[in-house]
């Protein structure tokens, strides 16, 4: 036995009842369990100090979880958001404004990708709209449907059908410039209708919505959105249960935003060729609309005219009063032109400069 720590006196009795193929088989197993205890130990201490070296520490990371927990659970909208940065608002150095779906421009922006990154920021919001919706569940009546615009809206409407168990849900495609149920054929006769919204801001995608329900016999009984930036609790009678509604903010125009609802406007009223004619007639810089309401009027006959050569001055007169009725609002302000604008903010938004 050797370098054996057993007693001298009970060697004797090891070696007379344990054969030598055991005593081997018992060293062997003894060396390959010391070998294997050998590399579990040190691997437990490489990898342990690769977290120290990387910096990385178990209780910190715990830390980190509780902290945002804490901000998520006990903040108010305004200081979440802002944490998540995913709200901008144009500095007064360098920053950029903004150019809203709309066509206007602004000096704040809405980001809601950054609040979708996590689950536990939807469910918030979702159970937070659901408790608001079920309180007025006399006024509301039952919800057989959530329908929501593709796509920017699609991961807080399906949180909220869970947290209202509502079953059936639908969503708006895109085509061009409208909205249209391209893959839902769902027999909604007489049913009540949810539209789920991620920010509203001016409501011209809520207007399409509330048009294609209306078309089909639904009807729409509630309007929810995580950040309503257009301060109201009701969009055509219609009520509106949010979670936050940013402070008071500008919005902007230029001929960018003048060009784009007047193309939209005509898209409702006319064929494609009549409106891209008309839109490639009309100047980039169409500033001039402003001398007099007579001199828009006379311009643009003009350039009707030669499309087409019955068009009707009343029709004029009711696309050009829809087209201005937008930017003749207090909130609404000609463009300063003292700073660039952001044309496509969701695909840049690292370019824009948040100081929230």
């Amino acid at each position: 036995m050797g370098n054996s720590n057993t007693p001298s006196k009970w060697r004797w009795w090891l070696r007379g009842s344990i054969s030598k193929n055991e005593l081997v088989m018992a060293k062997a197993t003894q060396r390959i369990n010391e070998i294997l205890a050998d590399l579990w130990i040190n691997s437990i201490k490489e990898f342990s100090d690769y977290l120290t070296v990387s910096g990385y520490n178990m209780n910190s990371q715990t830390d980190k979880i509780w902290e945002f927990e804490k901000i998520l659970y006990t903040w108010s909208w305004a200081e979440l958001i802002k944490h998540l940065k995913a709200i901008y608002r144009k500095p007064e150095w360098r920053g950029k404004y903004a150019r809203l779906t709309s066509g206007l421009i602004s000096d704040w922006y809405v980001n809601f990708w950054a609040t979708e990154r996590d689950f536990r920021v939807l469910e918030r919001a979702s159970n937070e709209l659901a408790g608001q919706i079920i309180k007025q569940k006399e006024k509301i009546g039952k919800i057989d449907v959530i329908m929501w615009a593709q796509m920017w809206s699609v991961r807080i409407s399906s949180f909220l059908g869970k947290a209202l168990n509502v079953n059936e849900s639908i969503y708006a495609e895109k085509d061009w410039e409208n909205l249209i149920l391209k893959r839902h054929d769902i027999n909604l006769k007489w049913k009540n209708v949810i539209l789920s919204e991620d920010v509203i801001t001016k409501g011209s995608t809520l207007a399409k919505m509330i048009e294609l329900v209306e078309k089909r016999w639904w009807k729409v009984t509630a309007i929810t959105c995580v950040v309503n930036r257009s301060g109201k609790d009701n969009y055509n009678w219609i009520p509106i249960y949010t979670c936050y509604i940013p402070e008071k903010f500008w919005m902007y125009y230029d001929d960018t935003s003048v060009r784009k609802n007047f193309e939209e406007i005509l898209r409702d009223r006319f064929d494609e060729e009549f409106t891209g004619e008309v839109m490639w007639k009309i100047p980039e810089n169409i500033s001039w609309y402003k001398k007099d309401d007579i001199t828009i009027k006379e311009n643009l006959l003009k350039i009707f005219k030669k499309i087409k050569d019955d068009f009707d001055r009343n029709e004029l007169i009711k696309i050009t009063n829809k087209v201005f009725d937008k930017f003749e609002k207090d909130w609404i302000l000609p463009f300063p032109k003292k700073g660039k604008v952001e044309e496509n903010p969701k695909a840049n938004w690292s370019e824009l400069v948040s100081v929230m």
